[in-house]
């Protein structure tokens, strides 16, 4: 039940929501702008799309399909669909190549890079939004910033409100860390920590 209520929201809620953001966008440009909304319906269409998709591959217990991509191409893609879905300033630096994760490792990073997209856009309506996805010989390290409103990271929060905690459960049972900075009025920093071992695929 934890794996399947974790997998839900970090993957078909956050995918639900990111075709939300495309909507939203052509209510606005529908009289103003026809070409702008015609474009951003077909981009909402083919993610409710990707949506169906990813249920079936749950219910099979599959992977999410996007991760039928490598891993530095489908962090590209998350970057790219909210780029299209949001007025916020999308920056990626993603490694070309990466050491071989485990499975569980790929979609940890997956899921919880897509998580804090949303949170930098729904929560703390960040102007800039900087994704990194890059390792050396030691790890895989991503870090998610942002310049929004921050928060306080001590602070309780309802028990409905579990992203922060879902995102910080696939990392540590994958073997990795995360670890959040946030202040109010100065952004927030996600950042995740996979290690790596020679027989994962550590660099030559």
């Amino acid at each position: 039940r934890a794996r399947i209520g974790m997998d839900l929201h970090d993957g078909i809620i956050q995918s639900i929501y990111a075709a939300e953001l495309g909507l939203e966008g052509v209510e606005e440009d529908l009289e103003a702008n026809v070409p702008a909304a015609r474009a951003s319906l077909g981009v909402a269409i083919d993610q409710l799309n990707a949506v169906i998709r990813d249920v079936r591959s749950y219910i099979f217990e599959l992977r999410p399909a996007k991760l039928s991509y490598d891993l530095s191409e489908a962090m590209i893609k998350i970057v790219e669909e909210f780029r299209t879905s949001t007025a916020a300033q999308l920056v990626a630096d993603v490694a070309p190549a990466l050491p071989l994760l485990r499975e569980e490792q790929q979609l940890a990073l997956f899921h919880i890079a897509r998580d804090a997209l949303v949170n930098a856009h729904r929560h703390a309506r960040a102007s800039r939004i900087d994704v990194s996805l890059h390792a050396n010989v030691s790890a895989v390290r991503l870090l998610v910033k942002d310049d929004g409103t921050g928060f306080d990271v001590m602070a309780d929060r309802p028990e409905h409100h579990r992203g922060l905690h879902n995102m910080a459960a696939r990392a540590q049972s994958a073997g990795g860390v995360m670890t959040i900075e946030s202040v109010k009025g100065a952004g927030t920093t996600v950042h995740v920590e996979f290690p790596i071992r020679m027989e994962e695929g550590a660099w030559p």
